[in-house]
């Protein structure tokens, strides 16, 4: 018999498998990414970030610049950020990076949580390394 486990915060503690909690994660997560991604969306371009129709290289470059600053940010010993001090300039700049992901995607109307869980999937089965060297 597999075991039950307790869905904390649901209605009447519903008792669910294993496989069935998994699930309910996941499908939590693909939810809770389609929803931020439309918030960050909707304040992207309330300020004005979509307003000169941007091309989709030029986003991709601005996710790439903020990878790059996050880079920076470990280069010179991850000090700090200096909008957000509570965090270091490495997670700040992460994320900005995934902010504009997410922005990007709910614009283009990609599935992005889908995609992040069927990838994730699909990883679990690649040798180690993916085959590579690095």
């Amino acid at each position: 018999m597999t075991d039950k486990v307790i869905l904390e915060g649901t209605p009447n503690q519903v008792l669910r498998t294993e496989m069935e909690y998994d699930a309910w994660c996941k499908g939590a997560l693909q939810e809770s990414i389609s929803y931020y991604a439309e918030e960050v969306h909707t304040l992207a371009s309330k300020n004005g970030f979509w307003e000169d129709n941007p091309s989709d290289g030029e986003k991709i470059a601005l996710m790439h610049s903020e990878l790059s600053e996050a880079l920076e940010a470990l280069r010179k010993g991850d000090p700090p950020d200096d909008k957000i001090p509570e965090f270091k300039g490495s997670e700040a700049e992460l994320a900005d990076c995934i902010i504009r992901i997410m922005d990007f995607a709910h614009k283009k109307g990609l599935r992005l949580g889908e995609a992040i869980m069927a990838k994730h999937e699909f990883n679990k089965g690649r040798p180690y390394k993916h085959g590579k060297e690095f």
